[in-house]
């Protein structure tokens, strides 16, 4: 019942270190006194440090009212409490941070949203079962007053998508904690952009913590109770080291990258572009990756992510800073920025020089977003990629830039186009290549 974190590390001489004590009452008898004694041993003067802890569970309504205290960082934040408020206004609740400036704006998982700067509210009230979104003007705390939740208390869920809390005290590995309705979870993703995906069996997520609120994806209705086990904490989770970690906004789409049948590729780091802007980064461990893709935030003055229907370039880069081209297959979604949807792609390391020039394929085809169009030169140069219509009209230029020898793949966005038949016509100095595209709307 008792988790300390970290549970290692090294101080020198002068320095200090933060640890954080998590108790959990899940499944204790009521009234019942529980003591424990935290040790910590080092190897500076004395040898040990004895700090004794107590737990006294109390029984469901045989406490008062309790406070909760939530960390909110600098933006966006996905966040929930486990206690039930006796006044649920959210315009009451986030006063104080309104009083000092420090809240922008506030929205529940229906899009209902709260903007003190004009005066307008339409969030029915504070769910508990439910998570909110809070932007802030700098770092600072929420707290809120009310009766506990049980961690057992079961939230209902409903088809698609919905912001949901968190209720026990303990962190939990989020594949432990929301293994009872696995059956029917697609997707679940944190206030980071991590995610776990239960058809591909990955997870980034690390820990589900008290504070947080989720995202969850659903195939079907039904009741969640969060499974709470010893022993089941995540371990931390690796942030690219080169690439900047791209600020969170107020919406992201999930991006899983494998690396399928080439084992060597590791260690490696992803940025994820927009219109050469950064959306998102990661770095490839043990064969994946997961990466938030973020999109515009519509309240900066800037823009700051990938807007809607845009296509998404993925570069990668060596722990020596040495920048790779890898080719990708995509093997579900697409490569277009839509919010809240699942891209997952294997790179591959096959760098064999292609047998002649020329487009090689475009998959999907006929497509009804976006294509991915793959093409070999065997030699460097410049090229010129671009689409036209039956009637040879240039309709848009795809690339016009400087390749190296290899194959290459670039995304064609279809928003903009019509239903019909289209060619792309791939152009070097000396040769060309042609491949007819359906587009169906």
């Amino acid at each position: 019942w008792v988790v300390v974190e970290p549970v290692e590390g090294i101080l020198e001489s002068g320095e200090d270190i933060e640890l954080t004590t998590n108790l959990n009452t899940f499944g204790f008898p009521v009234n019942l006194e529980f003591t424990v004694d935290l040790v910590f041993s080092h190897d500076g003067v004395g040898g040990e440090t004895v700090l004794a802890v107590s737990l006294t569970a109390g029984g469901e309504g045989g406490g008062g009212p309790e406070e909760r205290t939530v960390a909110l960082d600098f933006g966006w934040n996905m966040i929930s409490v486990n206690v039930e408020p006796d006044d649920n206004d959210v315009i009451a609740l986030t006063q104080a941070l309104v009083d000092e400036d420090l809240m922008e704006m506030m929205k529940n998982g229906a899009g209902q949203f709260y903007s003190a700067a004009f005066g307008f509210n339409n969030i029915p009230g504070w769910e508990v079962d439910e998570g909110y979104m809070i932007k802030t003007t700098a770092e600072c705390e929420l707290t809120i007053e009310g009766m506990p939740i049980a961690a057992d208390a079961p939230i209902p869920l409903a088809n698609g998508w919905q912001m949901i809390a968190y209720f026990p005290r303990v962190p939990v590995d989020a594949v432990v904690a929301l293994s009872g309705i696995v059956d029917n979870l697609e997707i679940a993703k944190d206030g980071a952009g991590r995610f776990y995906s239960t058809a591909f069996g990955f997870s980034n997520m690390g820990n589900l913590t008290e504070g947080g609120g989720y995202m969850l994806k659903m195939t079907e209705a039904m009741d969640l109770i969060y499974v709470v086990e010893e022993n089941q904490v995540a371990q931390s989770n690796t942030s690219p080291e080169i690439l900047p970690v791209v600020k969170p906004t107020a919406e992201n789409m999930s991006l899983l990258v494998l690396s399928g049948t080439s084992p060597e590729i590791d260690d490696l780091e992803i940025g994820v572009y927009s219109s050469e802007i950064l959306v998102g980064s990661g770095r490839l461990i043990n064969g994946e990756c997961g990466i938030a893709v973020w999109g515009d935030d519509p309240t900066t003055e800037s823009r700051d992510g990938a807007v809607t229907g845009e296509y998404l370039e993925l570069r990668c880069l060596k722990a020596s800073g040495e920048h790779l081209t890898y080719d990708f297959a995509t093997i579900s979604g697409g490569g277009v920025y839509k919010r809240d949807e699942l891209w997952v792609v294997e790179l591959s390391s096959d760098f064999s020089i292609p047998e002649k020039f020329g487009i090689v394929s475009a998959y999907p085809n006929p497509f009804n977003s976006a294509t991915q169009i793959s093409f070999g030169l065997t030699e460097p140069g410049t090229v010129n990629l671009a689409l036209f219509d039956l009637n040879g009209r240039r309709v848009t230029d795809l690339v016009n830039a400087q390749f190296d020898v290899g194959l290459h793949t670039v995304m064609l966005n279809g928003s903009q186009l019509s239903s019909g038949l289209y060619i792309a016509k791939l152009t070097s100095i000396e040769c060309s290549s042609k491949l007819k595209l359906s587009f169906i709307k």
